[in-house]
């Protein structure tokens, strides 16, 4: 899959809802973590 691809795949929509929530939860909240801390998904092309 192309690069621009994977940014609009189910896969990749699915995953932006699963890091959002995990900010909403605080999940990160028990790591210690600069004021520019973001979290952010990652492609992979294997």
């Amino acid at each position: 899959m192309e690069d621009d691809e994977q940014k609009v795949s189910a896969y990749g929509l699915v995953m932006d809802e699963v890091i959002k929530e995990l900010l909403e939860i605080g999940a990160f909240d028990c790591l210690r973590r600069t004021s520019d801390f973001y979290a952010t998904r990652l492609e992979h092309n294997y």
